[in-house]
């Protein structure tokens, strides 16, 4: 451990432009995943319908493993884009999933309320169902965020551009320095703890 720290400590230079542009991609690929997942969660839980005809399109996309697709990304997309589609893919399925099970899970009785003051589907979203999802789905936020630091670093190993964790840690595998591939991932790792423990 102390050499690790260490090797930190003599690297402490090379980190901040890395961190930078893990956590620039893994944020906007946050920000994003979670935005298309919202309004998904939301349709999918007014319209079982169409819940059931994109169950095959959300199950392909859970199922997608990110270190096949990183190389796809970088070669069909330029710059930053590989890391935040990976990372925006990587938080999908999980926000989705805890918004659809939040708003169908809220207080029939309150709904019942409602329904009776003349409110319709919009206004029950909008006073029962998404106050009583909120919970879920910052739980969701909670465990999406490590997700989007991991599906970026995936990307930078694809080879999508010079800074970020991944590329840095792709670029010491062949010096023989396990001190510096222990350092980065003890940094990666803090990075995806913190994202963890913003929402909880």
């Amino acid at each position: 451990i102390s050499e690790i720290l260490i090797r930190l400590w003599e690297d402490r230079a090379d980190y901040p432009r890395h961190v930078g542009a893990t956590l620039y991609a893994s944020a906007l690929g946050f920000l994003i995943g979670n935005a298309v997942a919202l309004l998904a969660g939301v349709a999918f839980a007014l319209s079982p319908v169409l819940l059931r005809l994109f169950r095959g399109v959300n199950i392909a996309l859970f199922a997608l493993p990110p270190i096949a697709i990183a190389p796809i990304l970088v070669l069909t997309l330029s710059g930053m884009a590989p890391r935040v589609v990976l990372a925006a893919l990587s938080v999908y399925f999980i926000t989705m999933t805890a918004t659809v099970i939040g708003l169908t899970q809220s207080d029939d009785r309150a709904s019942d309320v409602v329904r009776a003051y003349g409110g319709g589907k919009w206004a029950n979203l909008r006073i029962v169902q998404l106050r009583s999802a909120l919970p879920t789905i910052i739980s969701g936020f909670q465990i999406a965020a490590p997700n989007a630091v991991l599906g970026a670093i995936l990307a930078e190993f694809g080879g999508g551009g010079r800074w970020g964790l991944g590329a840095y840690l792709l670029g010491s595998l062949g010096r023989g320095e396990p001190d510096r591939l222990w350092g980065i991932g003890l940094i990666a790792t803090a990075i995806a703890g913190l994202g963890y423990l913003v929402f909880a």
